[in-house]
């Protein structure tokens, strides 16, 4: 376990405590007491344990959930998307995503956003290394929810060829999903080093 992931396992743990004192009860926003017997973490494993058969999702109170900014490709989120959100039963959206462990938010950052009335939430844990973790928000992100923007998207794509500098054109196609041409075509014209711009596949 790395440093930073020891402080963010502390810091879940720390709002872990802090939650059952300052939430209330969640879904049905009544009078449950905030301790012992109705508290917030007694209720997560009240709802984990009447999961589906096979579902892939835990709970989680939503103060739980650890937001890194810099982990998503998104300059700012959309407001309007938000708000439509809002309109949707929230056992309708799709789990959030996030590390296992740390619960860093990975994927989904308008679903929480959207869910702020909300005490629990579902998520999906991934055990992805802090190193992959913003490769993942990128896949993610491309594959459904609110289309990035050009200048996000320009943003993401350049981030990720300066971390791995070896991909080819092929690999970063596979992995993105984006077309290989495309992704040529932003290797060719984003501002990148020499030796990342005119990498061929091989």
């Amino acid at each position: 376990m790395t440093t930073a992931t020891r402080k963010r396992t502390t810091l879940v743990e720390k709002v872990k405590a802090e939650t059952a004192i300052i939430i209330s009860m969640p879904e049905e926003n009544d009078d449950t007491p905030l301790l012992g017997e109705g508290g917030i973490w007694e209720h997560v494993e009240k709802l984990d344990a009447a999961r589906p058969k096979g579902a892939k999702y835990i709970h989680l109170p939503r103060m739980a959930v650890y937001i890194r900014d810099e982990i998503t490709p998104r300059a700012h989120l959309n407001a309007e998307h938000i708000a439509t959100l809002r309109l949707v039963d929230s056992a309708d959206l799709p789990p959030l995503v996030v590390q296992k462990d740390t619960h860093v938010l990975i994927d989904g950052h308008h679903r929480w956003q959207a869910q702020d009335g909300q005490n629990i939430v579902r998520v999906v844990e991934e055990d992805v290394p802090d190193e992959e973790l913003l490769d993942r928000a990128l896949v993610l992100n491309l594959k459904h929810g609110q289309p990035l923007t050009r200048k996000e998207l320009t943003r993401a794509i350049q981030g990720m060829m300066r971390r791995h500098v070896d991909w080819t054109n092929i690999r970063l196609s596979t992995v993105t999903g984006l077309h290989r041409k495309t992704i040529a075509e932003w290797r060719e014209n984003l501002d990148l080093p020499a030796d990342i711009r005119v990498r061929e596949d091989n």
